[in-house]
C-alpha cells in the first residue's frame, strides 16, 4: 500500500507540477502576447510618425522648389528692369548731350548776334554824330 499512495501521490504531484508550469506557461504566453501587441502598436505609430515626417519634408521641398523658382523669376525681371532702365538712362545721357550741344551753338549764336547789334549801334552812333 505504501508503494500505491507512493506512487499516486507522486502521480499527483507530478499533475500538479504540470497544471502549475501549464498556468505559468498560459501566464507568460498572455503577457508576451500583449508585449508583442504593443510592440505592434508602436511599430505602427512609428511608421505612422514616419509617414507623416516625410509627407512634411515633401511638402517642405516642394515650397522650396517654389520658392527658387520665384527667386529666379525675381532675379530675371530685376536684370530686364536694370537692362530697361541702363538703356533709359543711356538714351536720356545722349539727348542730354545733344541739347547740351544745340545750347552752346544758341549761345554761340547769340554772343554773335549780341556783338553784330553792339558794332551796328556804334556805327550808327558814329553814322547820327556826323
Amino acid at each position: 500500500m505504501a508503494d500505491f499512495s507512493n506512487s499516486s501521490e507522486v502521480k499527483v504531484d507530478s499533475s500538479l507540477d504540470e497544471d502549475r508550469q501549464l498556468a505559468e506557461a498560459k501566464k507568460e504566453l498572455e503577457t508576451w502576447k500583449a508585449k508583442v501587441e504593443k510592440a505592434d502598436d508602436v511599430k505602427a505609430r512609428l511608421i505612422l510618425e514616419n509617414l507623416e515626417e516625410d509627407e512634411v519634408k515633401a511638402k517642405a521641398k516642394r515650397d522650396m522648389c517654389a520658392l527658387i523658382d520665384q527667386q529666379e523669376q525675381c532675379q530675371k525681371d530685376f536684370s530686364e528692369s536694370m537692362k530697361r532702365m541702363q538703356e533709359e538712362n543711356l538714351r536720356l545721357q545722349r539727348n542730354r548731350q545733344n541739347l547740351m550741344e544745340k545750347m552752346k551753338k544758341i549761345q554761340a549764336e547769340l554772343q554773335y548776334k549780341k556783338a553784330e547789334s553792339t558794332k551796328f549801334k556804334q556805327k550808327f552812333k558814329v553814322g547820327v554824330n556826323i
